[in-house]
């Protein structure tokens, strides 16, 4: 289902009249981002943490621009999360897919950018100004 709902938000987006597509996965979404960047109009796809299992193929994204940013600290002990071995070994399989891109460690950065809190708002958790100019600078850049 996460797949068909990517697929069916790339395809309107395309539909109202966009040119170019840059996709923004977190964990799943990133094994999500990574499997929808066939369409024709997706040039970059940014993953944060990214869940890359081996299981999961890359073809699709040859020819992208793929980069990959990642928390050193994640998970922390006890915590659901992705390990930057794990998104490296993912990021390795992209480039031999022939994708080009950046692997970037957020030093202490963890798995969480951000919880909700329980009146609703979110509280930021350490290194989430990284995390955010780190993104900002990709689409900068790209």
């Amino acid at each position: 289902m996460c797949l068909a709902d990517g697929r069916a938000a790339v395809d309107r987006v395309a539909d109202a009249g966009a040119t170019e597509i840059v996709l923004v996965g977190f964990s799943l979404g990133g094994a999500v981002s990574s499997q929808i960047a066939d369409h024709p109009l997706v040039r970059t796809v940014i993953g944060l943490a990214p869940w890359l299992p081996k299981e999961l193929p890359m073809d699709g994204l040859a020819g992208r621009a793929v980069h990959v940013l990642h928390g050193s600290r994640d998970p922390l002990p006890g915590t659901p999360g992705v390990s930057p071995a794990s998104s490296r070994a993912g990021f390795d399989r992209i480039l031999l897919a022939g994708a080009t891109g950046t692997y970037s460690l957020i030093p202490f950065g963890i798995h969480a950018i951000a919880l909700r809190a329980p009146w609703g708002g979110l509280i930021p958790m350490p290194r989430a100004t990284i995390w955010t100019r780190s993104v900002a600078r990709l689409l900068i850049d790209d």
